[in-house]
């Protein structure tokens, strides 16, 4: 019966630890979080970036929008962030995409967010977040944004990598969104409302009062952690209810014999 039950806990206990190991390495990446919204809305798109580095400070971040025809978002504006510099860069479409009847021919393309001095800095086992505001979205399933790290040790972390058939979970994946049609799997999650923004053409964005009272809530940079170490727990307490119960029987089957 040991055995038995031995056979059974040492399979749970390396899935415990691959769910908790999962978890943590997923957590130093720079993801979108939430990662979801619906197509046409307009929505916030906050990236988490956390600090993996042993020693060195994350003293710049920048963010690509996609650049595929298909994937494009039309208008976005930057939020701030204190104590760091904000820079854009536009680039001109050849094909211009039309939004309630306006043709936009100049899109944002990055966006990078630069520490003014040391105490902005990401540090060591730190995280933050930059965010931008924009749409309509896409009607695609998902579109990827690249991130670039950029650590005051001179070393750059470049999250651009797309998961493909042969590399389904590369090293540096690139943040993704989720888009899905309207009607679809709710973008409740997005950290919008859902609601759509005014637009005022020449790739203009005008926040409505619905979005600019967004809640500010917000998975923190332990979300993923604190989702995956309850599922653990049960797993590990499942384990040891089945090995004590197992132990006894086997006591009382001996005591018998």
């Amino acid at each position: 019966m040991v055995r038995t039950v031995h056979r059974v806990i040492v399979p749970l206990i390396c899935a415990s630890v691959l769910v908790v190991t999962g978890a943590l390495a997923a957590a130093a990446h720079v993801v979108l979080r939430p990662n979801t919204a619906t197509q046409g809305d307009f929505t916030k798109l906050t990236f988490h970036v956390p600090n993996e580095a042993e020693s060195a400070d994350t003293v710049k971040v920048k963010i690509v929008l996609p650049d595929a025809q298909q994937d494009l978002i039309p208008a976005a504006v930057v939020q701030t962030k204190a104590g760091w510099t904000v820079n854009t860069e536009k680039r001109k479409l050849d094909t211009p995409v039309v939004v309630e009847g306006k043709e936009i021919w100049e899109v944002l393309s990055s966006v990078t967010w630069t520490a003014k001095d040391s105490t902005a800095r990401i540090r060591p086992e730190q995280f933050d977040e930059v965010a931008l505001f924009g749409g309509p979205l896409p009607s695609v399933d998902k579109i990827y944004f690249k991130a670039y790290q950029y650590y005051s040790d001179g070393s750059v972390v470049s999250w651009d990598q797309i998961p493909s058939d042969s590399d389904p979970n590369p090293a540096h994946p690139a943040p993704a969104l989720l888009l899905s049609p309207p009607g679809g799997t709710p973008s409740g999650q997005s950290g919008a409302t859902g609601e759509h923004a005014a637009f005022n053409g020449a790739g203009g964005v005008r926040l409505t009062a619905a979005e600019e009272k967004t809640s500010e809530a917000r998975p923190t940079g332990s979300s993923m952690l604190s989702a995956a170490v309850p599922v653990a727990v049960l797993l590990l307490g499942g384990m040891a209810v089945g090995l004590l119960l197992g132990r006894r029987r086997w006591a009382r089957t001996n005591q018998g014999e």
